[in-house]
């Protein structure tokens, strides 16, 4: 999840790299994930880090700084993949530069509050491309870089991610992930009937004189700027009602 959260950054840095950390890292648990590296092609790197730690001692503050070992990996390649999905699941290395609000409300007890954003036509996606490094290699090769810290039990994960927009590209990006998309040059962000007719759904539609707000794509319901919701099938006979006058 903490992956997760990073990746869904719209920081234009040029960098693009975030890094996120995991105290209390089990060792067992670090052993089994080292052990797979071989099979993966992924070498086993031994280091020394600078470890930090910051603590008061009556009324002083001390700071304390040493070299630790640390070992540490680097996932980047086509044949890094399936081990980087084995890891953090099929959607590794995909996020979304767009803020999705998710409000409470004045809901109570456990209720859990859902919100989507569907990747479509104009978005930009932060992506760990897992691709062999083209020439001049870049300074900063994007991938993920795990590095654990035995003494400490402390897991950092540097995330080095691309940009990309464009309808087919992002694709490339998503099918790689098996995730389906509804980003056809058709389709895109409309609905239709059965016998082809194909009609737009934007911020600027208009029906029923509610303008559309969001649009789920999942459960195939749109909500309108005052709060009200209608399936795809009610709009689609709106507008051929329309049509037939």
């Amino acid at each position: 999840m903490k992956i997760q959260q990073a990746l869904n950054t719209n920081s234009m840095r040029s960098k693009n790299s975030v890094t996120i950390t995991i105290d209390n890292f089990n060792s067992f648990t670090w052993q089994y994930i080292i052990m797979d590296l071989p099979e993966h092609g992924v070498n086993l790197m031994e280091t020394k880090a600078v470890v930090k730690s910051v603590i008061m001692e009556k009324d002083s503050l001390v700071v304390q700084k040493w070299r630790d070992a640390q070992q540490w990996f680097h996932l980047h390649l086509p044949e890094h993949f399936q081990l980087a999905q084995n890891l953090f699941g099929n959607t590794v290395g995909l996020g979304v530069r767009v803020v999705v609000p998710c409000s409470l409300g004045r809901s109570r007890g456990g209720k859990v509050e859902e919100n989507y954003h569907e990747v479509s036509v104009g978005d930009t996606i932060n992506v760990v491309p897992f691709a062999v490094p083209v020439m001049p290699r870049e300074l900063l090769e994007r991938g993920l870089i795990l590095r654990y810290i035995p003494q400490t039990s402390s897991l950092s994960v540097t995330i080095r991610f691309s940009r990309v927009n464009g309808v087919e590209r992002i694709k490339e990006h998503l099918r790689l992930r098996g995730v389906s998309t509804s980003m056809d040059d058709d389709s895109a962000n409309s609905i239709g009937s059965e016998e082809g007719d194909v009609f737009p759904l934007h911020s600027t539609t208009e029906v029923d004189g509610k303008l559309v707000q969001v649009i789920n794509l999942r459960d195939l319901i749109v909500t309108f700027s005052d709060n009200s919701t209608a399936t795809f099938d009610e709009i689609f006979n709106y507008f051929r009602g329309l049509l037939n006058g």
